[in-house]
């Protein structure tokens, strides 16, 4: 008979294994053609420990896309290179680079929620995106504000914002590519990309050149 210790460990090991087995299946139908019953079984667990451990299937939705994001955060975390970085060009150069080989990673699926609520929105999401996505895009706004020579986030709120979602856009390509691969066993388009370290520096290239001929128009806003 397992004591109090072993017991705790027991069902902590059960939590993990479901929100594991919850993020592949989700990521792979959705969340409305995904059952409870075959992540369970992936999970090697009873339908009771999703009841017991989540409540509802909307809750193991939820937490396993956070359990998804966190997984993902912790291999390519968003300032990654940073320290070796000289500048603010060299620091959006390397959130280019970990996005995308961030998106691109097969074992990472926090974003094909996304892509999957984009076409079959069902909001129970919403609030955790915002909660979770917020300080990456702090992150991402705070390089913008340098390369842009902007201290005033308010008054430029509307450039940084397109600035960013311009970035972002182009990061997420890399998913539609990842999502052909993983369900064709043909060639690629001649469209999708076949060398993700190099879509990163076209990105980059792409985007610095835009941000520069943005920056000169506050410039010349501001004379």
């Amino acid at each position: 008979m397992m004591d109090s210790k072993e017991k705790r460990k027991d069902a902590q090991e059960t939590c993990a294994r479901l929100l594991g087995a919850a993020s592949k299946i989700f990521a792979e139908k959705g969340f409305l053609e995904a059952t409870v019953a075959e992540i369970c079984q992936m999970a090697e667990a009873n339908i009771a420990s999703v009841n017991y451990h989540f409540g509802t299937k909307e809750k193991l939705y939820v937490e396993s896309w956070r359990y998804a994001f966190n997984t993902g955060l912790a291999k390519y975390p968003m300032e990654h290179g940073f320290d070796k970085a000289q500048n603010a060009e060299e620091k959006l150069r390397a959130i280019i680079q970990t996005l995308v080989k961030r998106i691109s990673d097969p074992e990472s699926l926090e974003f094909q929620y996304i892509n999957r609520e984009m076409a079959n929105p069902t909001g129970l999401l919403r609030e955790i995106l915002e909660k979770e996505i917020l300080p990456q895009q702090l992150i991402v706004k705070k390089v913008l504000m340098e390369l842009l020579e902007v201290n005033d986030a308010d008054k430029h709120k509307q450039t940084l914002k397109f600035c960013h979602a311009s970035i972002i856009s182009q990061c997420l390509h890399a998913l539609k590519t990842k999502t052909f691969i993983n369900n064709s066993s043909g060639e690629p388009h001649p469209m999708f990309i076949q060398n993700f370290d190099e879509y990163a520096d076209h990105i980059w290239e792409f985007s610095l050149a835009g941000i520069k001929n943005i920056k000169k128009k506050i410039e010349n806003e501001q004379d």
